[in-house]
């Protein structure tokens, strides 16, 4: 049998203490910068189908729909209730459906 060629494996405990950038020296730090790890933001995407009620006792009629972004569920309701403010409508009702959000609005004189 031959023997293995190369270093031989670090134990989790030399792991842990050596620095992030000095793995590959053994424990002897390098010259070169630690390096970043950036973590992107998960970001939830959602169409918004939009309803819009022209008097308290007519029918709803569908408005245009829209896709809203957030990095949380919770975010995506606050940006429909913002975009909808924007447009000049009045939020009635926004509710989580499988295949997105609904929004029930009034149009603002």
């Amino acid at each position: 049998m031959s023997p293995k060629l190369g270093p031989k494996p670090l134990s989790s405990l030399e792991v842990r203490r050596a620095a992030p950038n000095a793995l590959a020296h053994r424990g002897h730090p390098s010259h070169r910068a630690p390096c970043l790890h950036l973590v992107r933001e998960a970001r939830v995407q959602s169409v918004v189908r939009v309803f819009v009620l022209a008097s308290p006792s007519g029918a709803p009629h569908p408005g245009p729909e829209f896709t809203v972004e957030a990095s949380t569920h919770d975010g995506l309701l606050e940006a429909v209730h913002a975009e909808l403010a924007a447009r000049g409508q009045r939020v009635r009702a926004v509710s989580h459906t499988p295949t997105g959000l609904l929004a029930y609005v009034e149009d603002r004189p």
